[in-house]
């Protein structure tokens, strides 16, 4: 596990270099194996500082949001407000993910 560890941080800093300032890296993460999604957690929070936005959906995957500087900070309303108009564009449930996400806040 110590190689895969050693290329996943190697990637998650890849990424982290290549965001802009207020840049956001945003993944959608299936773990099967026992322990993974901890370990990936771990070295995740560890490249970003702890900027890290994540909720569980269904399926189990779990969406991160990782965040090259500080979180921004949105009211319910701007969310929503956001969420609501994505959702009419793509026709998905913005609207549910954003309620995650605000109450993982």
């Amino acid at each position: 596990m110590g190689g895969q560890n050693h290329c996943t941080t190697t990637y998650l800093r890849d990424c982290k270099n290549a965001l802009t300032f207020d840049g956001v890296l945003v993944l959608n993460i299936c773990h099967t194996k026992v322990g993974q999604r901890e370990k990936f957690d771990q070295l995740l929070d560890k490249e970003f500082e702890g900027h890290i936005l994540s909720f569980m959906i269904e399926g189990g995957n779990k969406i991160i949001f990782a965040f090259n500087n500080n979180i921004p900070s949105l009211s319910k309303d701007e969310l929503f407000d956001k969420a609501i108009a994505l959702q009419r564009i793509i026709n998905v449930p913005m609207t549910r993910y954003a309620e995650l996400l605000f109450n993982h806040v």
